[in-house]
């Protein structure tokens, strides 16, 4: 060793391999420095999910460390760009899947042009985590004891230089740890069980699809969660940016002092690194699900069969070939068909013969749009709900029920090779019949189509819109070109009973915006609409409710609101008292005997939603809710509120009861105080400067249920009185004058000498 004690070393034994070492006195290992930021690729695979655990801030040697040195922090886990998934039911889209969900099931790893159903359940396990005890924890326990036995090898050489760069590099993953570790957001979507099937469809690049039946939340939480963002230990960027500078003046003083180390140490730290790239390159190397805890989701592979084109098409598709001299045995064709790999469109028609649907393929796009597509489309949707799944299950080996799925044999492929066929030959038929008619120069009132097309193409022939039909075209109405009303529903809620002569039929029109419920008590006349009764979301603050106007439980209040102003009008609101205390059970006003002695028949109202989507649950269910139970006669059932069981075809009246006091948004109120505080305090603001807990919303409901049977026309007092001159100067400023001829002239000829100047 030279007298410097820096990098050198003899070694001095005979033999033909050691005599060029012999002539080379000193063995240079200045290099070693660089193994220390060698090995990016391994680190990079798996380094945003050490960084999940609290393992990443043990004092340890780690392979290239400039990974955790970046100038921004990833927003959210890695997702795979390769896969994309649509709900089948929910129509939700999305154009990656999310690491979880593909560590869950590699579909990335399925033949081409394939299908594969799984059913994913959830148990009451915790949500899936880096395991405590896996790959990621074990190459960090092998990083803490690489670094113990090069701390043990210093103190033994005495070699500060040798410490020093111990100390360094391995405080530098713990700085690094520090930086980077995160958590995710707090994420346990609750279980609706009016919600629809949460069942997806993934399609990957090779063409292969996987069809997950699961529930709503599930879904949710593992393939449409836009929300998901890590929660960084160190919020703040320029904490993060200053770590970040600790950690590269560390790595830079590490890397230095171990240049200056001696032999022995040096090479202690070059088989040090060595080792650790071999282990990370190996924990890399392992499939993403050894790396998590996915105990709470179990996940069953169903065994599809079916699918394929029935005997007799594989026996025409036989003959064909046969007469075309490409088959030379009986066998042969069978054997090719057999040994024919599958296609897109054959793997396309098993996924929607497994979910009974073809609207999800259009909401993804995954098919051509084309005409000849959308109607094999329609004909693959009829051929699946014509002929529905048989689903079955058989016990294994090992004793295991095993689910099995048969869905109907159909030829896809020659089904959509008719479909090209009959499409390209219905274009040429009205191409040469439109020349036909350019060519014979007659009038256009005198134009006719031919008689003489072919038997064949009769199916195919596209109705030619002529003179006659522009004609006989009506344009629709301006309110329905703008998707405002819909006339055929319309139609049949203003039409009265020919029996019922002039009797006005009243219409409880509710419509929701973004602040505001809308409700009304409208009937129809020849000169329009007229509204009989009102009420409104925001004069609920008036009884006491300032918050939440457009939930649930406000739309049962303003159509409790709307009701008893209604019948106070009327003179009829001490006979009809509808339900005076809210208790969920499902009632129809009836008649009331008066005063006279004489039965009176309730006010009779037709609910109108409009354009709304009438779901279980809706909003809109609450406000005719409210109007039933405030006296009004509406007719309808239970099936729409919430609670109701289509299973056992009976309603909970606890949790109606729960959406009319405001129970689920108390609910949701405690869930996101205790998941994800700082979004509590930003989305319950104002319910928070009010000091309204989750507790006392039972209260304000029922008091302002109360104040509202005392006195439905309840004025404001504290608001301030606008008279008629406020209004009209208001107008005013909105109203567009007409200018006259003479000052549109003027105005145009100022613009002209504004221009030249």
């Amino acid at each position: 060793m030279e007298e410097n004690g820096n990098i050198g070393v003899v070694i001095g034994q005979p033999g033909w391999f050691i005599e060029y070492f012999q002539t080379q006195p000193i063995f240079q290992l200045d290099i070693v420095g660089f193994l220390a930021i060698l090995g990016e690729g391994s680190v990079e695979t798996v380094a945003q999910v050490t960084t999940l655990s609290w393992m990443c801030l043990l004092p340890r040697l780690i392979p290239a460390p400039q990974i955790f040195i970046r100038p921004n922090r990833p927003e959210k886990l890695e997702t795979v760009a390769s896969a994309s998934v649509v709900g089948v039911y929910s129509g939700n889209i999305g154009e990656d899947i999310h690491h979880v969900a593909h560590a869950l099931h590699r579909g990335d790893k399925l033949p081409p042009n394939t299908v594969q159903c799984i059913r994913v359940t959830e148990n009451d396990k915790p949500r899936p985590s880096p395991k405590r005890f896996g790959p990621l924890a074990i190459l960090s326990l092998i990083g803490g004891v690489l670094t113990l036995a090069l701390l043990a090898l210093a103190l033994l050489y005495k070699d500060g230089m040798a410490l020093l760069a111990v100390i360094l590099l391995s405080m530098l993953s713990t700085n690094t740890g520090i930086a980077n570790k995160w958590r995710p957001t707090p994420n346990s979507p609750a279980h609706d069980p009016h919600s629809p099937p949460g069942d997806v469809v993934i399609k990957y690049s090779q063409g292969s699809f996987i069809v997950v039946k699961c529930e709503e939340a599930t879904a949710r939480y593992l393939y449409f969660n836009p929300s998901e963002r890590c929660i960084y230990l160190v919020r703040s960027n320029t904490a993060y940016r200053f770590l970040s500078l600790i950690s590269t003046l560390l790595l830079m003083g590490g890397v230095i002092a171990l240049a200056n180390a001696r032999i022995q140490n040096q090479t202690a730290f070059a088989g040090a690194y060595m080792l650790i790239n071999i282990f990370y390159w190996i924990g890399a190397a392992l499939p993403p699900a050894s790396h998590w805890d996915l105990s709470r989701l179990q996940v069953s592979v169903i065994e599809v069969h079916g699918g394929a084109p029935p005997r007799s098409a594989q026996r025409v598709e036989v003959k064909q070939t046969s007469a075309a001299g490409t088959a030379t045995a009986g066998t042969e064709p069978k054997r090719n068909e057999q040994a024919r790999p599958p296609t897109y469109t054959e793997a396309l028609w098993k996924a929607i013969a497994v979910t009974g649907s073809k609207d999800w393929v259009k909401e993804a796009g995954w098919a051509p749009k084309t005409a000849a597509w959308a109607d094999w489309l329609n004909e693959a949707e009829e051929a699946a709900i014509s002929e529905p799944m048989r689903v079955t299950s058989y016990r294994k080996d090992d004793g295991q029920e095993q689910e099995v799925w048969t869905i109907r044999n159909w030829d896809s492929r020659r089904a959509l090779s008719t479909h090209l066929e009959s499409n390209k030959f219905r274009s040429r038929t009205i191409d040469s019949v439109n020349s036909t008619w350019r060519e014979n120069g007659a009038a256009i009132a005198a134009r006719k189509p031919p008689s003489s097309l072919p038997e064949a193409a009769m199916p195919f022939t596209k109705v030619v819109k002529n003179s006659p039909y522009f004609s006989r075209f009506q344009t629709k109405y301006r309110r329905r070109r703008s998707g405002k009303t819909d006339y055929y529903a319309r139609k049949r809620l203003v039409a009265q009973a020919k029996n019922k002569y002039n009797a006005p039929k009243y219409r409880l029109v509710v419509r929701f915006t973004n602040r505001d419920i809308i409700a009304q008590l409208i009937t129809a006349e020849i000169t329009g609409d007229k509204v009989f009764a009102s009420a409104y979301a925001h004069e609920l603050k008036r009884y006491g409710i300032e918050n939440g106007l457009t939930n649930w439980s406000a739309g049962y209040a303003t159509g409790l609101l709307l009701a008893r102003r209604a019948l106070k009008k009327l003179d009829l609101d001490e006979d009809f008292t509808g339900v005076e205390e809210a208790d969920g059970e499902f009632t129809l006003t009836e008649a009331a005997e008066g005063d006279d002695g004489e039965s009176r028949r309730p006010f009779k109202a037709f609910l109108d939603v409009g354009l709304h989507r009438t779901s279980t649950g809706a909003r809109v269910f609450g406000v005719m809710k409210g109007a039933s139970d405030g006296g009004l006669y509406i007719p309808h059932n239970e099936k729409r509120f919430p609670g109701y069981d289509q299973e056992s075809k009976e309603l909970d009246a606890e949790v109606l009861r729960k959406y009319i006091f405001g129970g689920h948004v108390a609910e949701y109120m405690e869930t996101l105080q205790d998941d994800d505080e700082e979004r509590y305090k930003q989305q319950f603001a104002r319910y928070i400067e009010d000091e309204i807990e989750a507790d006392g919303l039972e209260e304000i409901y029922a008091e302002a249920h109360k104040a509202i049977r005392e006195d439905p026309f309840k004025k404001d007092e504290d608001a301030d009185k606008k008279d008629k001159a406020y209004w009209k100067a208001e107008g005013k400023k909105h109203k567009v004058i007409k200018l006259t001829k003479e000052q549109k002239d003027q105005r145009i000829k100022e613009k002209i000498e504004r221009l030249a100047s």
